[in-house]
């Protein structure tokens, strides 16, 4: 087996939490990031307990339904663990995106996002909070 691309490889052993994911692609987004070697967990918002476990590396945030939820979900994550990053895949709407940022959200991605490219985004935003630790 060929070994993994540097930019595939995970930087930690702990875990991705998905949180709202009612999407299509899910199984799909699921394997894609166990493939690239990523502990994933997937959630719902009533769930949220998990988050503040120590072992939790990184959370995307799927902005499903109502924006006032979500806003609340990314809040709480927030309250629970201030450095722990939040990626938020939802629509291409400025205030939206401006919201999340305001909220805490340390990165935002469109719906129809590159898996690749999520997988940069993912390792970043590990690579930044470990830095910061």
């Amino acid at each position: 087996m060929p070994a993994k691309p540097a930019l595939l490889a995970p930087t930690s052993r702990g875990a991705i939490i998905i949180v709202q994911p009612n999407f299509e692609s899910e199984r799909e987004l699921c394997e894609t990031l166990r493939g690239a070697g990523y502990e994933v967990e997937v959630i719902q918002e009533g769930k949220l307990e998990r988050v503040s476990s120590v072992d939790v590396e990184i959370v995307l945030l799927f902005v499903s339904g109502s924006d006032v939820q979500t806003y609340g979900i990314c809040s709480e994550i927030k309250r629970k663990s201030s450095t722990l990053p939040i990626i938020v895949i939802g629509p291409d709407d400025a205030p939206t995106k401006l919201r999340f940022f305001s909220l805490g959200a340390n990165d935002y991605m469109l719906g129809s996002f590159d898996r690749l490219e999520l997988l940069a985004r993912i390792k970043s935003q590990i690579r930044r909070r470990r830095a910061t630790l």
